[in-house]
């Protein structure tokens, strides 16, 4: 019996080593690439039990890790917000109802930084139109039949720097660069429809916009290239303001071709849909849709006592994070870090909530030297991390209560997210929960990883500045992936 045990207990030695060296193979033959001769490029893989270096490469270095980064901001809301955390959104009267039934003051729309109000794709929350009926009915149910006042998008909460600081133009007029309101709708996203046009180099026309968006002024520079060139068109300008260029190209064709833009002021956008809902059920609003912060501003701020008619609730934490994760909804990620500032420093904004995170996480041991962490969605080209970093925080999340709860919200390889339909029939089928990061010359994946003799990871790895295109090095660290699993 004793040496039976011996025997056993060296035989899993010899085992955990040769896997151990085995991966170390992989990362070196990855490293040795010609593709990656001029590239920034590091990885580390630790044992989930103990955070013990498995192997590696450069695993200090600090590089972009694109939308992998938002497993630390998803990380820390479990870790900070409370697991019945919701978002809340109040419908509110400022003034008194009269014996005719009309508001002799506003209507509030109170936000708390609700990322999913009115969401579009998503089945989880109520859609725009559901959510414009459930506060019309409110309102009615109250007796109001006209509003002498404004309606009012609440948005201050959160700070007016929606996007952060770091952001490129090229990114904020489209909806993934829409950044985070104090009162978000819509996924602060509109549907911009073109008619393609069977001419190579001609301009394919506006078909329509939806949900339509008052004073929103577009410019038309859009061309139209070859039949298989894909979406590659882009959408410029500024949060709050209305004018928008398209520029670049999309294919030719004879059908509708649809792209999606940030909406310029959400909490406007909020005040103008409901104004319209209460419109078409027969309620008038004599002085149309506002914000606090434009009425701020303009100095026209309303100190009368406001009363809550009802409270909307978002869906729970774990299906927001779900939510960010899965789809790598950059606005949802950036809801989480203000409200992270909100709750523990009292101030809702970028740079508040990146400190908690950056705290929280010395707090548990994790050397965040090399962290130049500056939005919480990743998608600023400024942002900095080392894979050890990365492969840390997630290691020692797997000691959280809730550890189990937030690796099921991490896409699943060939099961879930944007992972569902890859590494099929593979070793790391059912095996990897992974969070992918893409941008220009910017390939990661980081995550968790169960090898075939049921050796645990952590891992994360980054390269940046490849040569090459970005699918053949998605390629490679697909099968870095499966090799991980052997």
């Amino acid at each position: 019996m004793k040496y039976t045990l011996l025997f056993t207990a060296l035989f899993l030695s010899i085992q955990g080593l040769l896997a151990q060296n085995n991966l170390q193979l992989a990362i070196n033959r990855l490293a040795s690439d010609p593709v990656l001769k001029h590239a920034g490029f590091s990885v580390c893989i630790l044992n989930l039990e103990n955070g013990q270096m498995v192997a590696g490469h450069e695993v200090q270095r600090s590089l972009i890790p694109a939308s992998s980064l938002k497993l630390v901001t998803a990380a820390t809301a479990y870790a900070l917000l409370s697991s019945n955390f919701r978002y809340t959104t109040d419908l509110q009267i400022q003034g008194n109802i009269d014996q005719e039934g009309v508001l002799q003051g506003n209507v509030i729309i109170k936000g708390s930084g609700d990322p999913s109000l009115g969401s579009p794709e998503w089945n989880q929350a109520l859609d725009l139109e559901a959510l414009l009926e459930k506060f019309k009915t409110a309102l009615q149910q109250n007796g109001i039949q006209k509003v002498n006042g404004f309606i009012i998008g609440d948005d201050s909460y959160f700070s007016t720097a929606a996007t952060p600081r770091t952001w490129t133009y090229n990114d904020m007029g489209n909806y993934y660069g829409s950044g985070v309101y104090g009162l978000n709708l819509h996924d602060n996203l509109y549907y911009l429809q073109f008619k393609q046009v069977g001419q190579l180099g001609a301009q394919p026309p506006i078909y329509a916009v939806n949900p339509s968006i008052p004073d929103l002024q577009l410019v038309n520079e859009l061309r139209s290239a070859g039949r298989n060139t894909g979406d590659n068109a882009y959408i410029f300008g500024m949060p709050y303001t209305s004018l928008r260029y398209i520029r670049g190209s999309i294919p030719i064709g004879s059908r509708l071709f649809k792209i999606k833009g940030s909406i310029p002021d959400p909490p406007l956008f909020a005040a103008q849909q409901l104004q319209t809902a209460l419109k078409k059920s027969g309620i008038e609003v004599s002085k149309g849709a506002n914000t606090t912060r434009i009425m701020k501003i303009r100095q026209q701020e309303d100190k009368r006592p406001v009363r809550t008619l009802i409270r909307h609730h978002s869906p729970s934490l774990n299906k927001l994070v779900e939510r960010t994760l899965y789809r790598s909804v950059n606005l949802y990620a950036e809801a989480l870090v203000h409200k992270l500032g909100k709750v523990n420093k009292d101030k809702g904004d970028t740079q508040s909530g990146i400190q908690v995170i950056n705290e929280y996480w010395k707090t548990q041991n994790v050397n965040m030297g090399g962290a130049f962490i500056v939005d919480g969605s990743g998608l600023s080209p400024k942002n900095a991390i080392s894979t050890r970093a990365l492969a840390s925080i997630l290691q020692r999340f797997s000691k959280h209560q809730d550890f189990e709860e937030f690796k099921a919200t991490i896409p699943l390889a060939g099961k879930t997210g944007n992972l569902s339909r890859k590494f099929k029939g593979t070793p790391a089928e059912g095996k990897v929960w992974a969070k992918s990061g893409t941008l220009s010359r910017v390939r990661a994946y980081s995550g968790y990883a169960t090898s075939t003799n049921g050796k645990k990871y952590s891992f994360a790895i980054i390269i940046n500045n490849y040569s090459g295109r970005g699918s053949s090095i998605r390629q490679k660290l697909d099968q870095f992936l499966i090799d991980l699993c052997r």
